[in-house]
């Protein structure tokens, strides 16, 4: 969709005419769901990306038009992600996850490129090696926790570390 185009479209929308919306809505879902399931994975994507919706339908007053709706969109559907994260780690004990970025004050267009670089990785076990190094895990409590020695996980971070610049500078 064109910048024209939406920007009608936020017009008509604020004007209190639902169609808009609903176009809004067909014209920017498949991408909010990719990005939804690269973030939370497909069982709790679809929710974050409802919820989101109805967040930037509740907000739109407040949508300043600096920048596209998708990317308002996917700040939102980045906030709900990082939120439900955390509420997982809470409720379940679980680590090592993705559910910091939002709440450090880093630069949030920064990190949706690392996450995308990070999902473009091709082992679970590797993305997650990474992003608990990232979220300031010490190399022996990572090593630990997934039965390494500190020397082979610094092998693998530096290994997998190589191979997320090269998929970040094509990004």
């Amino acid at each position: 969709m064109d910048a024209q185009r939406e920007e009608h479209l936020l017009r008509t929308l604020r004007a209190g005419d639902m169609r808009a919306f609903d176009e809004l809505y067909s014209e920017t879902k498949p991408t909010a769901v990719n990005i939804a399931r690269r973030l939370v994975g497909p069982q709790e994507a679809e929710d974050i990306v409802q919820d989101s919706y109805i967040r930037a339908l509740r907000a739109i007053s407040n949508f300043r038009g600096e920048c596209r709706f998708s990317t308002w969109l996917c700040r939102i559907i980045y906030t709900r992600a990082a939120d439900w994260k955390r509420r997982r780690t809470f409720t379940t004990g679980q680590d090592c996850e993705l559910d910091n970025f939002a709440s450090r004050g880093r630069n949030i267009d920064a990190d949706i490129d690392l996450v995308r670089g990070l999902q473009s990785l091709h082992r679970e076990h590797e993305r997650r090696l990474l992003t608990c190094h990232l979220e300031g895990y010490s190399n022996s409590e990572i090593a630990l926790k997934y039965g390494l020695t500190t020397s082979a996980l610094k092998s693998r971070l530096s290994r997998i570390r190589r191979e997320l610049r090269v998929t970040m500078s094509a990004v």
